[in-house]
């Protein structure tokens, strides 16, 4: 069985790798993912009594705070806490670089031979050593602290690595100033805590904005409904995961439903595009199942509930949602492998760098300082940084092209993208109807069927009554008269002084004795307008395509992606809308058939791009090697989402995949770059060809390189539209 477990305190990678290493210790278990992105772990198990809670204890010893989350998935916040950590991460950078270039400069000086032996070398050496100590001391105690943890549960890390660097660099620093010997190597720790400072922060500012994005899952459910009582009782608010099954709630126009459950009394029209797709709305009545999430239109329900909270099909996505993002990537595994090798391999070359210079009668400060330039050289700063820094500069040109990386590992997955799906209802069209066209009888204007039907639907919240009335194109004459709204149908409007006028559906009217002509297509929908008995005209009404999706898709092609329209809408909308665009349509799927097909797709060896905007994309969203939720996009499916847009939709696509594509070269060029100088120069530093300075010095120009490749990626962001026109190959 699985159990999902929020956990609190994470601040990084290394945490959630120390966490994952915890809960695969505890007996009983049998897979652990770990995500810092969504603070939530996925762990399998076999169904012991009381293996959830020996998976909480497991974490909290580590000084982290873990509880089962319920169905519902809603976690504790903890902003204070993420706000007090980058502050404090701040100003220990500030202390270790404010003192650390007084202590580069003292060793520099030292360095260059400018310094008397005797007594004034010694005394430059011991102000290096406590110019240092701040750094040391505080700038670097977080990285001691998560050193302890991993290492209490066998599972060191990157910040044992640095640790171990700086505990040597500071004890042989130490025993040479109380042996008179007047040669330190403090400034290589000081280096090393403040480029580990400088990717620790790069690394948590890119990665907060995806966890406040998944902190965000199922607010689209409401916490609360109205529950009925007794006979005669008023409704009284609860909280939805207070419900029952087999209580009564009610739902008022506007409101959203808050349990899964069938309607009991009432019959209303529901706008389900959240959940299905489709972007129509759709009419219940008695004993038909409803869903939590979904909108009352026009008239109050009363529902049986048979699921409240944990149980209703929206906390069923969540979930989904939740495992597929907790997954690791390919790249980031290879990333974990290579960190649990390197400290053995950094242990085994810094002994055998000591053996072999004492076996060539080198003496022990010999031995000493090639131990300490392997520990030096071998820290992986340019490996720690390479994915952060690529990360953060294609986060900042991103933004400039509209969009927000909410997950950073998208540029892994970046490689090889061969396919591009899309949503309809609110991706490639609007989301809500626009007039189409109105159709009038002989002898009757365009303007006053119009006008006509938005006097009679001013009053009504449905969608449909909307775009007439904002279509209308003079202002609605007041004439009095009594508007009554019939659920589902349409409405009847009764003017003082003039006969009535019925607004609604073909079979609203028809069940008035008003005969109707055949319409015509069945992309579009068809509100009838009538006065008294006279059909007095049609108003088609239909979803708008997005301003730019055509060409978006057009370019889309041309730079050799396939397209294909998934959808929970009708097969006649779809197909009009897919045949207009030239590209595979897909239509009546519901969230599980969206899943399904992309898993299906990459069994064959497909990269897929999901585009979409709904509740219902969510499963999509994180299943897709990528995902991208436009910006009017819900809630969950912008935590869903490995991208979201922030300005426009569709039409950014193509320079948004050409910025992903090439940021992706740029991360591997980095990763290349910083496995090969650990491979280079650690054979260098075990024979003895560079000091510990050297190696300090040779381990920042890495980190450089690094950087400065990053920096590619911001002239790739500042020429979008370019890298759109000139393709990703």
């Amino acid at each position: 069985m699985h159990s999902t477990l929020a956990i609190d305190g994470m601040f990084c990678g290394g945490c959630a790798a120390t966490v994952e290493r915890a809960l695969l210790g505890v007996p009983g278990v049998q897979s652990a993912a770990v995500s810092f992105i969504s603070d939530a772990a996925v762990v399998e198990h076999d169904a012991r009594v009381g293996i959830e809670d020996a998976l909480s204890d497991r974490v909290g010893k580590l000084g982290y705070t873990a509880r089962l989350l319920g169905d519902t998935g809603r976690q504790a916040a903890s902003q204070t806490s993420r706000d007090r950590f980058q502050q404090q991460h701040l100003i220990r950078l500030c202390v270790a670089v404010g003192f650390g270039m007084w202590v580069m400069l003292a060793s520099l000086v030292a360095f260059m031979g400018q310094v008397p032996a005797g007594r004034v070398s010694w005394g430059l050496a011991l102000v290096t050593c406590l110019l240092a100590v701040p750094v040391i001391a505080y700038s670097g105690s977080g990285f001691y602290r998560m050193a302890w943890r991993s290492l209490r549960v066998r599972a060191p890390g990157m910040d044992a690595m640095i640790s171990l660097a700086v505990l040597a660099a500071s004890l042989i620093s130490l025993a040479n100033l109380w042996r008179g010997v007047p040669v330190v190597y403090v400034d290589a720790a000081v280096m090393l805590i403040t480029f580990q400072l400088i990717a620790r922060l790069t690394d948590f500012r890119v990665r907060r904005q995806a966890n406040d994005a998944i902190r965000g899952l199922l607010e689209l459910a409401p916490d609360r409904a109205w529950k009925l009582g007794a006979a005669g009782a008023a409704p009284e608010s609860v909280l939805a995961r207070d419900l029952a099954v087999g209580d009564h709630i009610i739902c008022r126009p506007g409101e959203r439903l808050a349990a899964d459950g069938v309607v009991a009394k009432g019959r209303a029209a529901l706008d389900a595009s959240l959940l299905s797709g489709e972007s129509e709305p759709v009419t219940v009545d008695c004993g038909d199942t409803v869903h939590a999430g979904t909108v009352v239109l026009d008239a109050p329900l009363t529902v049986r509930v048979t699921a409240a909270g944990g149980q209703r099909g929206i906390d069923a996505l969540a979930s989904e949602v939740r495992r597929l993002v907790v997954a690791k990537s390919a790249l980031a595994k290879t990333v974990d492998r290579i960190a649990r090798w390197i400290l053995p391999t950094m242990l085994v070359a810094a002994c055998s760098a000591a053996v072999l210079a004492l076996a060539e009668g080198l003496g022990g400060n010999e031995a000493v300082s090639r131990a300490l330039a392997v520990l030096v050289v071998t820290c992986p700063c340019a490996l720690s940084l390479a994915i952060p820094l690529a990360v953060a500069r294609t986060a900042a040109a991103a933004r400039r092209l509209g969009a927000i990386l909410r997950d950073p590992a998208v540029i892994e997955q970046a490689r090889g993208l061969s396919t591009v799906l899309l949503d309809k209802t609110g991706t490639l069209t609007a989301g809500r109807p626009v007039i189409q066209q109105v159709v009038p009888q002989p002898g009757v204007s365009a303007d006053a069927v119009l006008n006509m039907a938005a006097q009679a639907e001013q009053h009504s919240a449905h969608p449909l009554a909307k775009a007439i009335c904002e279509a209308a194109r003079q202002a609605l004459p007041q004439r009095g008269g009594q508007h009554v709204e019939c659920a589902g149908g349409g409405v009847i409007y009764q003017p003082a002084d003039a006969p009535e006028i019925v607004v609604g559906s073909g079979a609203f009217l028809e069940s008035r004795g008003i005969v109707l002509p055949p319409a015509a297509g069945g992309e579009s929908t068809h509100v009838w307008v009538a006065e008294g008995q006279v059909l007095m005209g049609r108003i088609d009404l239909r979803d708008a395509l997005r301003p730019g999706a055509a060409e978006a898709l057009a370019r889309l092609q041309e730079m050799g992606f396939a397209t294909g329209i998934l959808s929970g809408d009708r097969a006649a909308v779809v197909d009009a809308l897919a045949d207009s665009l030239g590209t595979e349509s897909l239509s009546g799927m519901t969230p599980s058939d969206k899943n399904e097909l992309i898993a299906r797709r990459q069994a064959r060896g497909e990269r897929v791009v999901f585009v979409g905007d709904g509740l219902n994309d969510g499963p999509a969203l994180a299943a897709a090697d990528v995902g991208i939720a436009v910006s009017s996009a819900t809630e969950l499916a912008r935590s869903a989402s490995a991208v979201g847009l922030i300005r426009g939709g569709v039409e950014r696509l193509p320079a948004l995949l050409c910025l992903l594509a090439l940021a992706n070269r740029v991360l591997t060029q980095n990763l290349v770059w910083a496995v090969a100088y650990n491979a280079v120069l650690i054979p260098v530093a075990v024979l003895g060809g560079i000091d510990p300075l050297w190696a300090a010095l040779a381990m920042a120009a890495s980190t450089l390189s690094i950087l400065l490749n990053s920096l590619r990626i911001r002239l790739m962001g500042d020429q979008g539209s370019v890298i759109a026109e000139q393709g990703i190959n």
